[in-house]
């Protein structure tokens, strides 16, 4: 291939990562769409292309955040000349490039501990859920929209955005394509269950693409592995986890049962008058009702019959 061929191949490819970038920023891709980025997607050199474009990209939203938080005020001027700065990269790589208002950064930190938390809006109008002992930041600007799960699992429900909506979960980066679906970080073996739509996953210079039903796991190896799940079912707990207010132990436990096989049995009316100003109860998971109990006090649990846990005060 001679020299001249190898830089306009590169001038393509480059352009074809700028209008994939631009698709994904719409935040969901038609069926046929998706079909095209699975083959494209498949070529390493694409998607190293397509990750020196969103790189760049990112790097005009970092550039916005840490001019909000300067100090000293700087001049349109300077910050026009440093994020033209970025275009002109761009610009080298082949790829026309439209700017974009990025404007401040704001963040958003979601945790729990024994309960878990249904329904959480952010900012751009997404949904997530919650399990017991999880850890999201949320941050978003006017050019992207990122999340961190730094621990435990979480379900987005992903709002419809002109920004791309990533998430980083250990070392891989998942770019939803307006989507339901749930990552899950423990043990430090990350993977992502869709339930709705498709998402794509980059980790270790090799990308996969997710569409409903399917899982991926990123082993320790590195090795990304995807099989088909009932996503309905796996993910049922984000849809059977219930808020409830100013409610009475006996009040939660009733609920909990009409749900389960396993039933929560409350063993002295001491315990059953105990009013929660606010719960976030999984319906499915007895142990996390359980758990929940236990944050108003000693609790013990008798565990004898296999269906049915009897709770009361401890001493």
């Amino acid at each position: 291939m001679s020299a001249n061929t190898r830089i306009k191949t590169e001038q393509r490819r480059n352009a074809e990562a700028a209008a994939w970038n631009t698709r994904l920023e719409r935040g969901r891709l038609r069926p046929y769409e998706i079909a095209k980025y699975k083959v494209w997607s498949a070529d390493p050199e694409n998607m190293r292309a397509l990750s020196e474009v969103q790189r760049a990209w990112d790097a005009v939203g970092a550039l916005a955040a840490s001019r909000s938080s300067a100090s000293a005020p700087v001049s349109k001027l300077r910050k026009s000349r440093a994020a033209w700065g970025v275009a002109a990269a761009l610009a080298c790589l082949g790829v026309a490039w439209v700017l974009m208002p990025v404007g401040p950064t704001v963040t958003t930190v979601v945790k729990t501990q024994s309960e878990a938390r249904p329904d959480y809006p952010l900012p751009d109008r997404s949904r997530v859920s919650l399990r017991p002992n999880s850890r999201l930041e949320f941050k978003m600007d006017g050019a992207l929209r990122s999340a961190v799960v730094q621990h435990g699992e979480i379900f987005f429900d992903v709002a419809k955005d002109p920004r791309p909506f990533r998430v980083n979960v250990g070392e891989g980066l998942i770019t939803a394509l307006g989507t339901r679906f749930a990552v899950r970080q423990v043990n430090d073996v990350p993977s992502v269950v869709v339930e709705e739509g498709s998402v794509s996953v980059a980790h270790g210079g090799e990308s996969k693409s997710l569409e409903a039903g399917q899982q991926l796991i990123i082993y320790p190896s590195g090795k990304m592995v995807v099989t088909p799940v009932d996503a309905k079912k796996q993910l049922a707990w984000a849809h059977t986890v219930v808020g409830f207010t100013n409610k009475t132990v006996a009040q939660l436990a009733e609920e909990f049962n009409r749900h389960n096989k396993v039933k929560i049995e409350i063993a002295d009316a001491r315990l059953g008058s105990v009013v929660f100003a606010h719960a976030s109860v999984d319906l499915d998971d007895p142990e996390q009702f359980v758990a929940v109990l236990k944050t108003k006090g000693n609790i013990v649990v008798d565990r004898s019959d296999p269906k049915a846990l009897r709770v009361s005060r401890g001493p």
